[in-house]
């Protein structure tokens, strides 16, 4: 998308910058700084890539054989390999949640003048025509 064929653009001063009003417009138009891409799996993509990986369906194959035959006790590997599916799970959510709150504090700020003064606020909340003081 060209932005300068679809939205009207400020030519705001280097020392008053954009208003709050021109800015809170910016943002409700969907012109900001914001990442489109998540930088973390869902659950759901961490459940699938968890329990249907090659190695399980193989592993599924075994037991089902052991089954036909019925030699139940050979069949507690499959015990071991549900407990670690669980364990791989319970993990690598742990660590998801743990990245998306380290990405939130260490949000990258930069300073803008709106209004008259400069500001510090978040980078992907910079809108276009953002006046940056440096």
């Amino acid at each position: 998308m060209d932005v300068n064929e679809e939205y009207e653009r400020y030519e705001p001063t280097y020392t008053v910058g954009l208003t709050e009003r021109e800015a809170l417009l910016r943002e409700r138009q969907g012109l900001t700084n914001a990442a489109q891409d998540k930088i973390t799996k869902s659950a759901k993509q961490i459940i699938r890539d968890n329990v249907f990986p090659l190695f399980n369906a193989f592993n599924l194959a075994i037991g089902i054989c052991l089954a036909l035959v019925g030699t139940w006790s050979n069949m507690l590997y499959l015990a071991i390999i549900i407990l670690n599916i669980c364990i791989g799970v319970v993990q690598e959510i742990r660590a998801k949640n743990l990245v998306e709150n380290l990405s939130l504090l260490s949000a990258l700020k930069a300073t803008v003048v709106r209004d008259g003064k400069d500001c510090e606020i978040v980078v992907e909340n910079l809108v276009l025509d953002e006046i940056l003081p440096y």
